[in-house]
């Protein structure tokens, strides 16, 4: 069973999504409500940068009024 390269992953961590292909990926089928919430309209995101946003979110504090 042949490894994957670093060479190949750095390319496809190059790869940049659209929100709309995001927001219709298999990866995100579950969180497609944050995909939709999270990104902006027109920009380009890689994998790795909506996990970070997805992982971000998660992560964050709910305030008390």
């Amino acid at each position: 069973m042949a490894g994957k390269t670093s060479k190949q992953t750095e390319s496809e961590e190059t790869v940049r999504y659209s929100k709309e292909q995001l927001v219709d990926a298999k990866r995100y089928r579950e969180k497609k409500d944050l995909i939709n919430a999270l990104l902006e309209p027109g920009e380009a995101y890689t994998m790795a940068e909506a996990d970070e946003l997805l992982e971000k979110f998660m992560k964050g504090k709910v305030s008390i009024c």
